[in-house]
């Protein structure tokens, strides 16, 4: 119990992450919407954010043949992001 909450509490130590999974929580968003809510969030600071995110497996990363590129939560994750 203690290792998982030391891995959610390493997993949102970032400024960002808790505000990015909030986001990605109420649906799926395009890379200028997310970068447009975050206020002072570099362009660097945003990528490397949802980059960390999808290695964890909490955010999937889809290329469409369109830009800017969207991003949400997949189905498996979501119930323990909304459950929080």
């Amino acid at each position: 119990m203690i290792d998982r909450t030391r891995g959610a509490r390493d997993l949102l130590s970032s400024k960002w992450r808790g505000r990015l999974l909030y986001l990605l929580a109420r649906g799926i968003r395009r890379y200028s919407r997310l970068y447009d809510n975050p206020p002072r969030c570099s362009k660097k600071m945003l990528t490397d954010s949802l980059r960390s995110l999808e290695r964890t497996g909490l955010v999937e990363r889809h290329v469409y043949a369109e830009v800017p590129v969207r991003s949400n939560i997949p189905d498996r994750a979501r119930w323990s992001a909304t459950s929080c």
